[in-house]
């Protein structure tokens, strides 16, 4: 995956001179419950959906400060601050993607960097699609509605 971050980087800044803005938004799920899950399926989430955060922002990090300038928006998810059940690996990595962003915000904010990441709730998306019904969306929304609104409260 590293080198070919540092391609994907480096052909970029070919074309475009430099980037200002990198939005880490991959995302895969293998959802199992604990007992259930193998270790294919969890190392496979944390390596696109953390791991691939952390290579594509160290490697762009590098061109933003020497810019002293760049954003970066993570993609997280509302399953990395409460937990979801069945899906320990995609909890860890979206949970492990909220510890980067606040370190990362510290760490590059002095250096003309924002950092920052957006948590969205349960959103219809074609990989939300495949492994709910459309009763079962519903309800998983309108619990995460409640419990979001009973902490923001």
């Amino acid at each position: 995956m590293w080198e070919s971050v540092k391609a994907m980087v480096q052909k970029t800044i070919d074309r475009f001179g430099r980037i200002d803005i990198l939005i880490n938004n991959a995302g895969i799920t293998r959802d199992a419950m604990l007992t259930k899950m193998t270790e294919t399926d969890f190392q496979e989430v944390l390596n696109v959906n953390l791991n691939g955060v952390f290579h594509c922002t160290q490697e762009v990090a590098l061109h933003m400060v020497a810019n002293q300038y760049g954003k970066i928006i993570n993609t997280t998810s509302v399953s990395g601050v409460y937990g979801n059940v069945g899906q320990t690996n995609y909890a860890a990595a979206k949970a492990g993607i909220i510890g980067m962003t606040k370190s990362w915000a510290k760490e590059l904010g002095r250096k003309g960097i924002n950092v920052n990441a957006v948590a969205p709730g349960f959103t219809l998306t074609e990989m939300v699609k495949l492994y709910t019904s459309f009763n079962n969306r519903y309800q998983v929304s309108k619990d995460l509605y409640l419990k979001i609104s009973e902490y923001t409260a």
